[in-house]
């Protein structure tokens, strides 16, 4: 596909966000693996500032400075907003908004001395429209997407560039829990809880992971230079905005 015949010699190190709650011995056993495989540079939890910051340092120590930040970390878990405890509220909005904001913030301090970067985050149209059993992780991306057009105004005298995607449903994992998660609340399985949530969908079909790619590629790259504090949903026809 174009995204791996043009993309995937760009570069050799990624960076690895592990954001799942497991026990810091498993969180290190997967890194190890990681930087033996040599498929990601670091391994970090993204909730914590110093976290950030000293992996922020060790990537810039091994290739000097930092061009692409894109911010993909997220969690979703179901709860109506009437049964929403202080704990899930934080573990959602640490993740999904508080994470953005620290990578996005030791990215741009790398990315300010020489004057360029891309910043790209990944939001959701659970940002611009309310959703039932999803209201944590709608104010999250919210957030998320006014903290991009906010940033953008900012560092632009910096020649930063920072956007968003707003994907809808996406096949991957996570769906997989949302239909479990939230059609167990709704009294329905989870079949029945996909079928009934793709209904919606003018395509009839979820994005497959690809179709993110594509555009996080291209707004990490200098064809989109003049593209600045925009986010751009991909949703197949669910939303219009």
């Amino acid at each position: 596909m174009y995204t791996q015949k043009k993309y995937q010699n760009a570069a050799q190190y990624f960076t690895k966000t592990l954001n799942y709650e497991q026990t810091s011995d498993y969180l290190l056993k997967i890194a190890k693996k990681l930087v033996k495989q040599k498929k990601y540079d670091a391994a970090l939890s993204i909730c914590k500032q110093l976290g950030n910051t000293k992996a922020v340092k060790k990537v810039v120590d091994a290739f000097g400075t930092i061009d692409i930040a894109a911010n993909c970390a997220g969690i979703n878990v179901a709860c109506k907003m009437i049964d929403m405890t202080d704990d899930l509220w934080d573990r959602i909005n640490n993740i999904d908004l508080k994470g953005t904001l620290y990578i996005s913030q030791e990215a741009a301090k790398v990315m300010r001395e020489h004057k360029y970067g891309h910043i790209v985050n990944i939001g959701s149209i659970s940002g611009k429209i309310p959703e039932d059993m999803n209201g944590a992780y709608c104010v999250a991306k919210a957030g998320v997407l006014m903290m991009t057009k906010v940033m953008a105004l900012e560092l632009a005298e910096y020649n930063i560039n920072v956007n968003a995607i707003c994907p809808g449903p996406v096949n991957t994992n996570i769906m997989k829990e949302v239909f479990e998660q939230r059609g167990a609340i709704s009294g329905m399985t989870p079949d029945e809880f996909r079928a009934f949530f793709l209904r919606d969908i003018p395509l009839g079909r979820m994005a497959e992971p690809d179709d993110i790619a594509e555009l996080m590629c291209f707004l990490a790259s200098d064809k989109a230079s003049y593209i600045t504090g925009v986010d751009y949903t991909i949703a197949g026809g669910k939303i219009f905005q």
